[in-house]
């Protein structure tokens, strides 16, 4: 059988495959889930009568069809508003029915705090314990009573038909008795508002710290209570979705946000009857009930990417000539684009209504269960990731594509930026983190001296991102719930190969040759000992001697890699302080290099090519219609120092670390469709998890459960990309740096020179398959930095909202 013919015989079964094939993730590597909030009706200030006992009631918040896991039963405790005040105001009691109540024992303040069992999901108010009488005070709109920081904002102004005016802010005011609220009166003010207390409105002058003080002449009748609050200069008010699309997306310079509500889903901002579930929340999106539609295309933000699109434009410019195929879009796409302050107040963005997809399928697990997988609408905005080289038509079911910038939650854009406060979500997701794979970065940070602090940031592919960025502080946050990692970080710069630049390259006689980048890589070279040839037997596993090949790669790594270009020149920076990193897919931080290997390069070696090519002239339309070349480089390095009390509550159970939403591929389709004895998966095509497992095993917690052994892995950072990856992380002023493993190695290059030629022609070119990543990635290994779990430390910990109250408390004293 002629060659050509045996090609296109093995390839047949594939692209029968790939046009059946339905775009639906099946992972199904299950999280135990938390309630999404914590509902009640207490205000925010309450008043308890001394000596008696109140029971306590909130409920927990599920998503519809996803149970909360372990660990999420309600909790009640009480603190004392003045820490340094010894004297105990109250205490929780369980009654044997398992019903909570506060017992009042002493006049004064303390705060009353519900939350899961687990502590990182919480609510709270204040309760002021009374004997004769009480004044209350409290905004007609709730506060978030989910605030990190104690220090309540308001902005200057408000918005009113479009346009700013000083704002004002409605209170409830309450005594008991009742009939002494005739005596209230203005005990003092601070001169930037005024309170009238005819109609229960402040009213805004400047900006400042800002107090009123309401009592009676006869301070036996109750104690004096003080409304107080900072009122941010110039900032702005946001109480509608279309204040905030004017503060954000539709303002050319934007405005300082103060938010003043919440932004949620339509599932958790409304009842079943179509009304709020609160006066705090509203519905982030325009909504169109009877055509179930938003209105989000003409309401996002649009940028050009700031990352490598080399691919993106060769694919443009090939499809600019080619009518079968459509160009690929070139933008990311942003929910809100802030370009000053935001503070947060406690309040929750969340943006499920953009980026999560319209559409579902209901599926039957390996166990028998059902899952519901997310499947996108045509009207889905989000889609995923833009390519940063994708092998196949990047419109339709390519073999493989790695990934470059993805759509953005809330884009932080320019400089000396602060984000205070806030909760920030992409989507509630069940309990499946293959859900996230289309639901975009959950903060992306894109300028210098930028802070982002006191926040909750989750649910994300990735979930923060920032790249090229100098001086970023990440200061006391929680940043939990990736589909890959929770910070990825890098350099938008690199350099380009140098293709005429003289270099030593290593031949497989061990002898060695000088000559260009460009001449040693040509694919179309005739000569036998040339890059082309030698990237050709490694494919083929033809050669004998393991060593000679490996150093013939290597040196060929080198020369695409000239780091004395990039050495110690950081592009990026980042000090991450007092935070907290909690259920990633992969690990809690990535440190990102291009991939650069020599296929990125010049499409050597060319046997990838003439397969393809052999295949495409049996269809009308090619499986790999452009080749692209020249796309990649070498990235400046960025600088990572973990400082203070950040930690890392990131354990994961071996067989559940998922790295298939690092590379989409379909090469497992097709060799699985051509010989299903044999199957091939991601993990065999990128096997970075079983080196991993392998190098890192004596940093695994061993455990037992349902009477089987597992093991579990905790990976704080790793840098990621094939090529030469110079970023440095720095952990000197960490509090917990000796649980800080050194770098462990993966090195991919040595995995596959093992790898045999197989045995009968579709074991050779499942073989091959295997190795074309690498060719594609580049032939450096893979670094990672572990958390020392062999004696379970942290092991079933979970971040406390209490610990980043805390810490915000000690940064205001």
């Amino acid at each position: 059988m002629k060659k050509k013919n045996l090609v296109l015989l093995l390839l047949f079964p594939f692209v029968v495959a790939l046009l059946g094939i339905v775009s639906i993730n099946l992972t199904f590597n299950l999280i135990d889930n938390d309630i999404l909030d914590i509902r009640w009706d207490y205000k925010d200030t309450e008043a308890f009568k001394v000596n008696e006992e109140f029971k306590l009631e909130a409920t927990g918040v599920n998503q519809n069809k996803y149970p909360a896991g372990a660990g999420n039963q309600l909790v009640w405790s009480v603190q004392n508003k003045d820490a340094n005040d010894a004297t105990k105001y109250a205490e929780i009691i369980q009654k044997s029915n398992g019903d909570y109540y506060l017992k009042t024992l002493e006049v004064g303040e303390v705060t009353i705090t519900c939350a899961n069992q687990k502590g990182n999901v919480s609510k709270k108010f204040s309760a002021i314990i009374y004997e004769n009488g009480v004044i209350l005070a409290n905004p007609v709109i709730k506060g978030s009573q989910n605030n990190i920081d104690s220090m309540i904002y308001y902005g200057e102004y408000d918005l009113v038909n479009q346009q700013k005016q000083k704002a004002e802010i409605a209170y409830q005011i309450e005594t008991i008795p009742v009939e002494l609220q005739s005596l209230l009166k203005i005990k003092d003010c601070s001169d930037n508002i005024t309170f009238s207390l005819s109609d229960e409105t402040i009213q805004v002058h400047d900006a400042g710290q800002a107090y009123v003080t309401l009592g009676y002449e006869d301070t036996s009748l109750a104690n004096d209570v003080t409304i107080q609050f900072m009122v941010v200069d110039e900032g702005v008010n946001v109480y509608t979705y279309q204040d905030l699309l004017y503060c954000t997306n539709q303002s050319e310079e934007g405005e300082i946000v103060v938010l003043r509500k919440s932004f949620e889903s339509i599932e958790n901002a409304l009842d079943s009857s179509g009304n709020k579930v609160e006066n705090n929340i509203e519905v982030f999106g325009t909504y169109h009930q009877n055509s179930d539609t938003y209105d989000f295309a003409k309401e996002v933000y649009r940028f050009e990417t700031t990352y490598n699109q080399e691919y993106i434009q060769q694919w443009n410019e090939f499809a600019s000539t080619h009518s079968d195929y459509q160009p690929i879009t070139n933008e990311a796409i942003v929910a809100l684009h802030i370009q000053k302050d935001f503070y947060g107040n406690g309040y929750t963005l969340n943006f499920h209504n953009l980026t999560y997809p319209y559409d579902e399928k209901q599926v039957t697990d390996s166990s028998g269960n059902t899952q519901y997988v997310p499947a996108l609408r045509e009207d889905n905005l989000f889609r995923g990731p833009l390519p940063f080289y994708s092998l196949g038509d990047p419109n339709n079911m390519p073999l493989i594509t790695a990934l470059g910038q993805d759509n953005i939650g809330m884009y932080v854009h320019g400089n000396q930026i602060t984000i205070n406060d806030v909760y920030v979500k992409n989507c509630d997701f069940g309990n499946n983190l293959a859900n996230l794979d289309y639901v975009g970065t959950v903060m992306e940070i894109d300028g210098d001296g930028i802070t982002v602090q006191n926040s909750r940031l989750s649910n994300g592919k990735n979930v923060l991102r920032s790249f090229s960025s100098m001086d970023l502080l990440i200061d006391n946050c929680l940043l939990s719930y990736s589909r890959n990692f929770l910070i990825m970080t890098g350099a938008n710069e690199y350099e380009k190969i140098q293709d005429n630049q003289q270099k030593t390259f290593s031949l497989l006689d061990q002898s060695t040759i000088n000559t260009t980048i460009q001449e040693f890589l040509n694919r179309d070279s005739t000569s036998n000992v040339m890059g082309n040839t030698i990237l050709n037997q490694y494919l083929q596993a033809n050669f004998n001697d393991i060593e000679s090949i490996k150093q013939a790669l290597l040196s060929i790594q080198e020369a695409l890699n000239d780091t004395q270009l990039v050495q110690n020149q950081y592009k990026g920076s980042m000090e991450i302080r007092d935070t907290y990193f909690y259920t990633s897919g992969i690990a809690s931080i990535a440190l990102e290099s291009l991939f650069n290997g020599p296929y990125l390069y010049s499409n050597a070696p060319s046997i990838i090519g003439d397969l393809f090519a052999a295949a495409n002239e049996a269809f009308t339309k090619p499986i790999v219609p452009l080749e692209p070349s020249n796309i990649s480089g070498i990235s400046y390095p960025v600088m990572v120092k973990l400082t203070g009390k950040t930690t890392f509550y990131d354990y994961k159970r071996t067989d559940q670390l998922d790295i298939s939403g690092l590379i989409s591929e379909n090469l497992s389709s097709w060799a699985n469709s051509m010989d299903y004895d044999v199957h091939i998966d991601i993990d065999d095509i990128f096997p970075l998890k079983s080196l991993l497992y392998q190098a890192a095993n004596t940093y695994l917690y061993d455990t037992i459960e349902e009477e089987q052994t597992y093991q579990y892995i905790n990976v704080p950072i790793a840098y990621y990309g094939g090529g030469t990856n110079l970023s440095v992380v720095d952990s000197s002023e960490l509090i917990t740096k000796d649980h800080l493993t050194n770098e462990v190695r993966v090195n991919l290059l040595d995995n596959y020179l093992q790898l045999p030629p197989g045995e009968g022609t579709i074991q050779i070119v499942k073989n091959m398959i295997l190795k074309t990543v690498t060719v594609v990635t580049g032939f450096e290994p893979f670094k990672f930095i572990l958390l020392d779990g062999k004696d379970g430390y942290l092991f079933n910990e979970t971040p406390q909202i209490s610990d980043l109250i805390e810490n915000a408390k000690g940064d205001l004293q």
